[in-house]
């Protein structure tokens, strides 16, 4: 699964609490930050050099995880409404493969 959302605190072990509870056991786990720009409508525009501040820049966390089958396979309606309760705004989400 791959996760991009805006950065912040405990984000990370929110996540993985979160899949945890839902019966993933997570193996592999890689994250970054991103400095990046994006338009009015949510577009990215541009990938900066990692910490870069200023007017328009957002920081935004990219999660790369790779876990065992769970016993409930994950579905758009279940996911943002359980992540909501964690952060103000959702998180987004996708399977990278059906293995």
């Amino acid at each position: 699964m791959e996760v991009l959302h805006h950065d912040l605190p405990f984000l990370v072990d929110s996540v993985r609490t979160e899949l945890n509870r839902r019966g993933y056991s997570i193996h592999t786990l890689q994250t970054t930050v991103l400095s990046v720009r994006r338009g009015a409508k949510g577009e990215l525009l541009e990938i900066l050099p990692k910490g870069t501040q200023g007017e328009g820049i957002l920081q935004e966390s990219l999660m790369y995880l790779r876990s065992t089958a769970a016993p409930m396979p994950p579905s758009s309606t279940c996911w943002p409404a359980s992540w909501s309760r964690c952060w103000p705004k959702c998180a987004w989400w996708w399977p990278i493969s059906s293995r």
